[in-house]
């Protein structure tokens, strides 16, 4: 869970890396504080949940479902923002199907309190290009491009 202590220099830092996403939607998963703020930063925020609950009084686009099964279309984003993913076991599967929903050249962003080589690690075993690395507050960011190989 991102403390709200910590959000504004999250949000900063994410933003920056998501400048020229204006166009696609970027999605933000089980967030929804940190949805709202960037949304409210110009970004074209759809923000998914789990829990109906989680969204129930905040506005703006939401799907609800769950992380690693995302009920969009084969490249329909620009970018995925995702919380806690260097802490689980299962993300390879979540990784994947992020990387399916995003467009060619959209980016994933990872926020996490995981060790920079391990989120790394995990992005590369993903097969995300240009790999970028930063420090908000507590938090290690992690972004990569999706690139799509012909099969």
């Amino acid at each position: 869970m991102l403390s709200s202590l910590f959000i504004t220099q999250v949000v900063t830092e994410v933003g920056r890396i998501l400048e020229g996403c204006e166009d696609a939607p970027v999605i933000v998963c089980d967030q929804s504080r940190f949805g709202k703020a960037l949304a409210a930063n110009g970004l074209p925020v759809v923000q998914v949940a789990s829990k109906r609950r989680s969204l129930r009084r905040k506005t703006g686009r939401r799907i609800y479902g769950h992380a690693g099964q995302l009920p969009l279309a084969d490249a329909s984003v620009g970018a995925i923002v995702g919380f806690g993913l260097g802490q689980t076991e299962h993300w390879q599967p979540v990784l994947a199907e992020w990387s399916r929903a995003i467009h060619e050249g959209g980016q994933i962003v990872l926020v996490d309190k995981s060790t920079a080589s391990e989120l790394t690690r995990r992005v590369l075993c993903a097969g995300l290009a240009n790999i970028e690395q930063s420090t908000a507050a507590r938090y290690v960011i992690t972004s990569g491009v999706v690139t799509k190989l012909p099969q």
